[in-house]
């Protein structure tokens, strides 16, 4: 009984350790800030327009407790550029032919990016 007693008293502080330390969660997002780490993910990561079309990009987000406005870069001018829709949606106005990098990066961990292509042709 008293080894009984210990495990469930072991297990308690344990859970305890774990749910203050760690928070709720160990993914992306979720628990403590101190644990969560941003992230973002384009979708599609790759598009392709002919001149004069428009596509539409997303990204997913995961920011912890900041915000999830995102910065568009583009890298080239077969695209006029891109034109955010909301936080994290953008249209894609294609111009020439050509071969386009994309970057959407959080606008507040600017370091936190997903890259993506826009093929004009």
């Amino acid at each position: 009984m008293q080894v009984d007693r210990c495990v469930r008293c072991l297990a308690a502080v344990l859970a305890l350790l774990l749910g203050g330390c760690l928070g709720d969660s160990l993914t992306p997002g979720g628990g403590d800030d101190d644990n969560c780490i941003p992230a973002i993910k384009l979708n599609p990561s790759f598009l392709t327009l002919a001149p004069g079309t428009s596509g539409s990009m997303h990204t997913t987000v995961t920011a912890c407790s900041q915000s999830n406005q995102v910065t568009w870069i583009v890298t080239d001018t077969s695209v006029a550029k891109a034109f955010p829709v909301n936080d994290t949606t953008a249209t894609i106005q294609a111009v020439k032919l050509g071969t386009t990098g994309i970057v959407a990066s959080l606008a507040a961990q600017p370091a936190v990016v997903a890259p993506g292509t826009i093929f004009v042709q």
